[in-house]
């Protein structure tokens, strides 16, 4: 797992009022590769950054986008 070092800016980040951060993720349903990069890197990074991020997380996987006007 990968240390990222944020206790302190975290800290500091939770005493200003600025928005929070979004965080947009796209990956593909029922992938092994998705679910192994959700479960093993994002959520702990997640549980760290959780006071100043706003995550959306989006499946997207064989999946056709069609514009109607």
């Amino acid at each position: 797992m990968i240390s990222l070092k944020v206790e302190k800016q975290c800290g500091y980040m939770r005493q200003r009022l600025a928005a929070p951060v979004l965080l947009g993720v796209y990956y593909e349903s029922l992938c092994p590769d998705s679910k192994n990069f959700i479960v093993d890197q994002l959520q702990p990074v997640y549980s760290k950054l959780k006071d100043i991020t706003f995550l959306q997380l989006v499946p997207y996987g064989n999946a056709q986008v069609c514009i109607t006007l």
